[in-house]
């Protein structure tokens, strides 16, 4: 409960006086949002429920909003005034009153397009709605969320399918005091994450250097002493279960395209439709370099034909720094029009969401290796950002809400 309290910096989800007059309800993406709010109450009781959003409120009108609002506007308004004609003092009120009349954040006022378009505002589901969004469109998929989060778990059931995945070669139990050095091979890279989680959290690779131990972060940061990647496995193994897995290498088509060799990722999204999983959305995420040199990664998220993986031209209306990085990825393999063995990664991540089929979606992220594809791992529970803004139309307009 306290972690709850310490997190309620804003409601959570999108906030509007419309939701207490009727007439406003027949919208339907006015009663949509209504519900994705109404539903990350969980099981906390009702007046303590009310409290928490109610100082959400009130810090986020008050102070984080605003500051958003703020740093939002320094960082895109002269380019959009520039591309879009739009002055930076207007682009400041419509966030400003996006931000504080329903509580969308400006980063994604601006990643929408809604400084130029805020009647639209209403037909996306915003990053503080996603996890509701995905409860609700699956009902009654809460185990098979819980078997995805299990790395092992969900091994173990597509193994029977016959899916090539990633072998995980030791499974430490979490809060082991066993250290990392007696673990590793005598040669090659190994990859150790957790056992649960998403987005990379506490990820690295660590291989043998003679008679020294190297690392990299999965941000990118390296690990140039034996005593920084025990460390890393000392806070992985606080987090989780850890994982040690061979550090798969790209395929020749595609290795020229990532900037220090990190594995590119290709995310492909599956998706009920009649009863069936389709081919929804998928995007290559691909390591960019380190801006500034020794700082984190940045990574461009390039948007691939679900149909044939190949890579797609830039979206228009995206954010200068996005396209750029779309851009600087497909420089360095200018040869790459469209991702290898794409047929097998699109058979085997609808045949993988056949094992979950109570889950209305399912992002499988892959990696393509001299040898073919192989499936890294699933998220039930992935950001909808990128499948409405290189994808589909946005989730809930009006037409497009009964079948999404």
């Amino acid at each position: 409960m306290l972690r709850r309290l310490n997190a309620a910096v804003r409601p959570g989800g999108l906030l509007n006086w419309r939701y207490l007059w009727p007439p406003a309800m027949r919208d339907t993406r006015v009663a949509a949002h209504r519900q994705l709010w109404l539903a990350t109450r969980g099981r906390v009781p009702a007046p303590l429920w009310l409290l928490l959003e109610l100082l959400g409120w009130l810090r986020w009108t008050a102070w984080y909003g605003r500051r958003g609002v703020s740093r939002a506007v320094a960082f895109h308004g002269a380019e959009v005034a520039a591309r879009d004609g739009i002055p930076v003092a207007r682009q400041r009120r419509i966030a400003l009153r996006l931000a504080l009349g329903w509580g969308i954040p400006a980063y994604e006022a601006y990643r929408f397009g809604l400084v130029g378009a805020p009647e639209t505002a209403l037909d996306f589901v915003y990053d503080c709605e996603s996890a509701s969004f995905h409860r609700l469109q699956s009902p009654d998929g809460a185990n098979s969320a819980r078997l995805l989060m299990d790395k092992v778990a969900t091994a173990d059931r597509l193994a029977r399918l016959g899916i090539r995945q990633v072998d995980t070669r030791v499974v430490v139990p979490r809060h082991s005091d066993a250290p990392l050095a007696p673990l590793l091979p005598p040669s090659g890279a190994v990859f150790c994450k957790t056992r649960s989680g998403k987005e990379g959290r506490g990820a690295f690779a660590a291989w043998r250097d003679g008679a020294y131990i190297r690392g990299t972060c999965h941000d990118g940061t390296p690990l140039d002493e034996e005593s920084a990647v025990e460390a890393a496995w000392r806070a992985l193994l606080m987090l989780d279960d850890a994982l040690i897995q061979p550090a798969l290498i790209d395929h020749p088509e595609i290795a020229p395209v990532s900037a220090s060799g990190e594995l590119t990722t290709i995310r492909c999204i599956t998706r009920l439709e009649a009863g069936s999983p389709r081919p929804w959305n998928a995007v290559l995420e691909v390591a960019i370099g380190h801006a500034p040199p020794g700082r984190r990664m940045r990574y461009a998220i390039v948007p691939l034909d679900v149909g044939s993986g190949a890579l797609l031209d830039v979206p228009e209306g995206i954010a200068s720094m996005a396209a750029a990085s779309i851009r600087e990825a497909r420089a360095r393999a200018p040869d790459l029009d469209r991702i290898p063995h794409w047929p097998a990664v699109i058979a085997g991540s609808v045949l993988a969401h056949g094992a979950v089929p109570e889950l209305w979606a399912v992002g499988w992220d892959w990696a393509i290796t001299p040898d073919g594809p192989v499936l890294l791992e699933g998220n039930s529970g992935f950001g909808l950002g990128m499948p409405q803004l290189f994808g589909d139309a946005p989730l809930l307009r009006e037409r497009n809400v009964a079948r999404s």
